[in-house]
């Protein structure tokens, strides 16, 4: 169907401006669930507002529905994926907003700064591990089983390869430490603007 001349210039600014920065480098039969939910999760951060990056994410539904309709992908990876404009809905991507980000980082950045050495030392420890759960969703499991060298020379990219399980009978780190939990799992994430400084110090 041809499309309105506001409806394309619609869809170039989305791809241009966001999508081809986020997941332009990546075949479109390559794209997978995992590569979806962290695109909605970044598009959450980036924009100021629910409904702009809800509108982006469902032009990349569109893309992915018309070439699945034509036979290019066998199925949709965003099936049943959706940020919604208000509340959110139990198949939504849980996922913090840019201005609830934007809060979380300010109060790291008071407690870092505490007049009590002993607190500050606490917040400077494990203000890294609390602003990775809040960028990128991954279980407790999985950002304990995090290594150094699971991370990309300049911070900007990670792999999760390994959980660690919450500590029970005395077990130890190696113990507790073992595979995800499906193959799916496995899978690669970008690190958030705000988490890079915290990482590189």
């Amino acid at each position: 169907v041809p499309l309105e001349p506001a409806t394309l210039n619609s869809y170039q600014h989305w791809f241009e401006r966001h999508l081809s920065e986020l997941i332009g480098d990546t075949e479109i039969d390559k794209l997978d669930r995992d590569d979806l939910i962290e695109l909605a999760g970044a598009l959450l951060m980036r924009f100021e507002n629910r409904t702009s990056a809800r509108h982006c994410f469902n032009f990349t539904k569109t893309v992915l529905n018309w070439a699945w309709a034509r036979g290019i992908i066998e199925t949709s990876p965003a099936f049943k994926l959706y940020i919604s404009a208000d509340k959110r809905t139990k198949t939504e991507v849980q996922v913090h907003s840019h201005a609830n980000i934007q809060k979380i980082t300010a109060k790291l950045t008071e407690m870092r700064s505490h007049p009590n050495l002993q607190v500050r030392r606490a917040w400077e420890k494990y203000s890294v591990i609390i602003m990775m759960a809040a960028t990128t969703g991954l279980r407790i499991s999985e950002l304990v089983g995090l290594k150094i060298e699971d991370f990309t020379h300049d911070f900007r990219r990670f792999k999760v390869v390994r959980r660690v399980d919450q500590f029970r009978d005395g077990r130890s780190v190696e113990e507790r430490t073992g595979n995800l939990k499906s193959q799916r799992a496995y899978r690669e994430l970008g690190v958030a603007e705000q988490v890079r400084p915290l990482l590189l110090n």
